[in-house]
């Protein structure tokens, strides 16, 4: 033991919840100044969107047909 009865655990852990909190502090800082927004994923593909409901056979070939051409006529 040693200065006022802190042994070397002591400090260690003292030493490491004072980084700790001062990581958190520099962490909330950087999220206030630089916020980035949250991923979104992106759009699925329309013609894959299509392709795989004709798969499911949600759609008939006629209705696969015309959509098909909206979409890429649109394009």
């Amino acid at each position: 033991m040693w200065m006022n009865g802190m042994t070397r655990w002591t400090w260690l852990l003292m030493i490491a919840g004072t980084l700790g909190i001062w990581v958190m502090v520099a962490m909330a800082i950087q999220a206030v100044i630089d916020p980035r927004p949250p991923k979104t994923p992106a759009a699925p593909d329309p013609t894959r969107v299509l392709n795989e409901r004709l798969a499911r056979s949600e759609i008939d070939t006629d209705e696969y047909l015309q959509k098909r051409r909206l979409i890429t006529s649109s394009h």
